[in-house]
């Protein structure tokens, strides 16, 4: 497939080449004035070369052959200075820039896809609520604990004996000298 630009480069080649038609033809002028058939056959395979290297983006090849071409328009005769200065004027003005850019472009391919449409199932989100709220804690107080029943066996004074001891001590108060029970008072 060639791109819109190369089939404008195309369409400059023709141009071109309808003028050197021209200036191969009697048109009233004078025969010095006219291309020769060689000189018009190496134009055409000059711009046959740019269009090709248009057509395959050889950027390279672009570059070389417009060169080339334009070597050839320069080196016409000086007898065939006006179709020299015609060529020289279509090639700068819109050959040159329309065959760069057209090589300068980068290859593209069309890709003919198919898209399908497929429906999203609609889901609704449901309304979240808050957790409750934990439940209130009580906290229960044992009941007091009655008071116990003293031992019948123990000092109603409520204190308990630290030390029986050996039973040699009588108890008493003062100094630990024994006192004879049967001796009565001093």
């Amino acid at each position: 497939m060639i791109s819109r630009t190369a089939a404008g480069v195309t369409a400059l080649v023709l141009g071109v080449l309808c003028a050197l038609a021209l200036g191969c033809g009697s048109s009233g002028g004078s025969s010095a004035e006219l291309l020769r058939t060689a000189e018009a056959a190496g134009l055409k395979t000059e711009l046959d070369a740019v269009r090709q290297a248009v057509e395959d983006r050889d950027v390279g090849a672009c570059l070389s052959t417009l060169q080339a071409l334009q070597s050839k328009v320069a080196n016409l005769p000086d007898a065939r200075a006006k179709i020299r200065t015609r060529l020289q004027q279509e090639i700068e003005r819109k050959l040159v820039p329309e065959a760069t850019s057209a090589c300068e472009e980068p290859k593209t391919e069309t890709l003919e896809t198919t898209t399908e449409t497929v429906p999203t199932e609609s889901t609704e989100t449901p309304e979240t609520t808050p957790p409750p709220p934990p439940p209130e804690t009580t906290s229960e107080v044992p009941p007091p604990t009655p008071p116990t029943e003293p031992d019948p066996g123990t000092d109603p004074g409520g204190a308990t004996p630290t030390d029986p001891g050996s039973g040699s001590d009588p108890g008493g108060f003062g100094p630990s000298t024994p006192v004879d029970p049967g001796a009565g008072a001093p």
